[in-house]
Order: C-alpha cells, then sequence, then structure tokens
C-alpha cells in the first residue's frame, strides 16, 4: 500500500490541530510577529497541519527527512496551494533571516540524539528566523513519562477503506538516554491483512538540556508550556513539554 507509514500515523495522531492553531495564533500577536508570518515547519511529516496554516493564512514551507513520510507531506503541500515541501530535517536548514516562525510539532526535537545534535539544529533554526521571529516545538516529558509508565495496549483506528491495530512496545536505555519505541501495525482491508512495522528513537533529553541548547545557540524569551492550550509560561508538571523560543 502506498504511504503505509503515513496512513498509519495520520490513524493515531495525537495532536489535535485547533490548539496549536489557536497557541500559533496567539504567539504571533503575543510576539509582534505580523499577521501573516512565514512559516518553516519541520517534521511535518505526512502534512497533517498544513490545513491548518492555510486556515491561518500563512505561508508554510515543510521539511520532512522520513522518505515514508514525504510523498504524503508533498501531497499535503499541493492541495494547501504552499511552497513545495522539502526533503530533509533540521540539519538541512541553510536559509538566514527568512521566517517569522519556525515549528517542530509533535517530537521533531526528540529525535535529535545528542545535545551536539540539537546545538547544531537550534543555531540553524535561529539564523533562519527573522529578528524577533520564534521558534516553537514541543517533546515528551520523560521524566514525567518514566515515572506513570504503563505498558501499552494495543489501539484501533479506522483507516481509509478498513481499519488499523497499532501495537507498541518499548525499548528505554538510561544509559544512552534513549527511550526506543517498535510499532507494529496491521491494516485490515477487503483484500486482506498488510503488516507493517516502525522503530523510532527518542532522545530523553530534559527540559535543562533543551534549554542549555537553545541559550548556546543565541536564543532568548524562553517560556515553558503544558500544551498548546496554555498561554502563560509554567513550570512543567505534565507528560508534554511545549518550548518557545526567540531570536534576539
Amino acid at each position: 500500500m502506498r504511504d503505509l507509514s503515513a496512513k498509519v500515523f495520520l490513524a493515531f495522531s495525537r495532536v489535535a490541530p485547533h490548539p496549536v492553531h489557536g497557541f500559533l495564533n496567539w504567539l504571533a500577536t503575543e510576539r509582534q510577529i505580523g499577521p501573516s508570518p512565514r512559516v518553516l515547519d519541520v517534521g511535518t511529516g505526512p502534512g497533517r497541519l498544513y490545513p491548518m496554516f492555510k486556515d491561518l493564512g500563512w505561508t508554510v514551507v515543510g521539511m520532512e527527512p522520513d522518505p515514508e513520510y514525504y510523498p504524503a507531506a508533498s501531497d499535503a503541500a499541493l492541495t494547501a496551494g504552499m511552497p513545495p515541501a522539502r526533503r530533509g530535517g533540521f540539519h538541512e536548514i541553510t536559509e538566514t533571516d527568512t521566517y517569522g516562525i519556525v515549528t517542530a510539532i509533535n517530537d521533531p526535537v526528540s529525535h535529535l540524539l545528542t545535545q551536539e545534535a540539537r546545538l547544531d539544529a537550534f543555531s540553524r533554526v535561529l539564523r533562519a528566523l527573522m529578528r524577533g521571529g520564534a521558534f516553537v516545538f514541543d517533546v515528551p516529558n520523560f521524566k514525567w513519562i518514566l515515572t506513570h509508565y504503563r505498558v501499552p495496549v494495543p489501539r484501533v483506528a479506522a483507516l481509509e477503506g478498513g481499519t488499523a491495530e497499532l501495537m507498541r512496545h518499548h525499548e528505554i536505555d538510561p544509559d544512552a538516554g534513549l527511550f526506543t519505541t517498535h510499532e507494529v501495525a496491521t491494516i485490515y482491508q477487503e483484500e486482506g491483512a498488510t503488516h507493517y512495522s516502525k522503530r523510532i528513537p527518542y532522545a530523553m533529553a530534559s527540559e535543562s538540556d533543551l534549554t542549555e541548547a537553545l541559550r548556546s545557540a543565541g536564543f532568548v524569551n524562553l517560556r515553558t508550556f503544558n500544551g498548546y492550550d496554555s498561554r502563560q509560561s509554567e513550570a512543567i508538571t505534565g507528560s508534554r513539554i511545549v518550548m518557545c523560543a526567540q531570536r534576539p
């Protein structure tokens, strides 16, 4: 099945676009970025947020390094009337003074597996932003997740022409600071069952690790939020960390 990985991702995606929409709209006003900023969305996945950016009236350039997600992202950009999606991720950002906002929604920063990789990525983001521009991203809060850990259970979701069952198991390596998700999906359609698997490594970076890398790259006005419904910077108490930083 074409774009099987993308179809499974979209069926089980946990990020609802409406809170992100409201947060970004608020942020653009709060940081005085302007009504129609040009946006770089790094790790755009299968392009699930293109309709949201279109609804905001913003122009977004999506970047996606995963070859299994990129075709769907390319199609989504075309459908939304946006510039073509680009292959690549943080380390392929080469622009200077180009974007009002850079986003990395639903964990792209977590796939930067070392502090050196994060510093390089954040430095590239800083250069790509215009002065006063904002960088917004979210990651799992692994301190909370490991404290409240539960063994994953199978999940079922509707998929075009059938249903999908997703099972995850986790490999946790505290010494290496890695939390690896192994996904196995079974797609049931009239013609039969199709199986799919994917290995997804995450860096168990702490809030202090992320803060250090952002400040070392040159960002200022760092703020943390427990989710996209928040509007006040706050201490992190739950399973997610949303961070926002600004180019001076």
